[in-house]
């Protein structure tokens, strides 16, 4: 919250802004350097931490690269050829030199290539995951929002296996996150770049491969790809997309996902609603991986986002966002029912403020009585109070409290509350 405003005011001095076009959906000149508040909020809390290694080292100095590659890119622009150049150094400095490298039992039936494989495989991964956190980069706190969820999941898998460190830098990465999204949410006051968007991605791609659990089956290798589903899915559509038409793959165009969600009549604040959610729900199944079969997790994982796919297709063919916008108009229509309506949303602060209070003592009174009732009671008032949230977010005027505390730490909460319910569940089911 300190670092975003300094590099915004970079930003506007060096003229480092974002200029709408047709592919783009703001309006107005935005800086774009957001994305160094984030990296400086996180290097100076790495600093504080006081924890060194040549594996961070090697760390900070990869990173280091993708930093400079996306200022570059930020301020003068660069091709998508220099882009993946200073990605690969990157990542073979992280496989090489910081010794982070996805393995699987799997690669043992290739014998004494299975080295090769490794390394290619991460490769692979890392500079896959980097530009699909980029792509997703087109709507004001998209990008940023679905990292932190990301982030989330991930810390949450590192504190169970007991890698502390892995645990204390998602944390990290997350408030550094929460910090520029203030400035972030719709309508944006300032956009992360190529440079923060970059970073995060480079970053996700590094610690779900170090947090990713060892499996024999086939499906192991899309282990790591469950804590980044949204922008990996996203990213497959897009490559899919342009290939078929003849297009190259890093050619842009306005078809992503968000760009569909608006095209039916959603804000971007509505729009954003909508990801998240998504996001919150594909990381709880991110989650389970630990305590379900992968290839069970995977299929329902793949079923939402096809899910998610086929209800947007549906909306579009039958306008289904008019039908509900005639409803709308209707209520506004009629005096008496939006008279009803106004009152209702108009309840003082306090009472709201109180009553979410309320929800939560329930939530945490329900969540110590150890019973699977009451853990599934527990669950399901964080998550009204999730939604609420939400809701409170998109009508910027009914906001009670700070928008970021309720509709992104609360999402944690329930996170926190869902994973300790199943876990619970399956000692009482054994």
């Amino acid at each position: 919250m300190l670092f975003v405003p300094i590099f915004t005011f970079i930003a506007e001095i060096f003229n480092i802004v974002d200029i709408p076009d047709k592919r783009k959906i703001h309006e107005g000149r935005i800086p774009r350097l957001g994305g160094m508040g984030i990296i400086t909020a996180y290097f100076f809390t790495m600093y504080l931490l006081g924890e060194y290694n040549s594996k961070i080292f090697w760390l900070i100095f990869a990173n280091a690269i993708i930093i400079l590659i996306g200022i570059i890119d930020d301020a003068k622009g660069v091709t998508a050829t220099q882009k993946l150049i200073a990605q690969f150094i990157s990542a073979a400095i992280i496989i090489f030199l910081a010794n982070v490298l996805y393995t699987s039992i799997l690669f043992e039936v290739f014998g004494r290539f299975q080295y090769l494989i490794s390394i290619f495989i991460t490769f692979i991964w890392i500079v896959g995951v980097t530009n699909a956190v980029n792509l997703m980069d087109g709507m004001d706190g998209l990008a940023s929002g679905i990292s932190f969820m990301s982030f989330g999941a991930l810390a949450i898998s590192a504190y169970n296996q007991e890698k502390i460190i892995l645990f204390y830098i998602c944390l990290i990465f997350m408030g550094s996150i929460l910090g520029f999204l203030k400035y972030n949410l719709p309508p944006a006051k300032v956009f992360m770049g190529d440079t923060g968007s970059l970073f995060l991605g480079f970053n996700l791609a590094i610690l779900s491969l170090d947090v990713s659990h060892k499996s024999s089956t086939i499906f192991s290798l899309l282990i790591p790809a469950m804590f980044v589903s949204i922008p990996i899915f996203d990213t497959a559509l897009a490559i899919l997309r342009r290939t078929k038409r003849g297009q190259s793959p890093f050619q842009p165009d306005k078809e992503h996902l968000h760009h569909k969600i608006l095209d039916l009549g959603f804000s971007p604040s509505q729009a954003l609603v909508i990801f998240y959610t998504l996001s919150f729900l594909l990381g709880i199944l991110a989650l389970s991986i630990t305590h379900q079969r992968t290839t069970f997790v995977l299929i329902v994982m793949a079923i939402t986002l096809y899910a998610f796919l086929l209800m947007i297709n549906i909306a579009k063919n039958y306008d289904l966002f008019l039908f509900f916008k005639n409803i709308i108009i209707e209520y506004k229509n009629n005096a008496k029912i939006k008279s009803l309506g106004y009152k209702f949303l108009q309840i003082n602060k306090t009472h709201l403020k109180i009553t979410t209070l309320i929800l939560l003592i329930l939530s945490l009174f329900y969540y110590k009585e150890f019973n699977i009732g009451s853990m599934i009671v527990s669950f399901l008032i964080c998550l009204i109070i999730f939604l609420l949230s939400l809701l409170h977010v998109v009508e910027k005027k009914y906001i009670y409290v700070n928008p970021i505390l309720i509709s992104i730490l609360i999402p944690l909460i329930i996170l926190s509350y869902f994973w300790e319910s199943y876990i619970y569940i399956l000692k009482v089911s054994y």
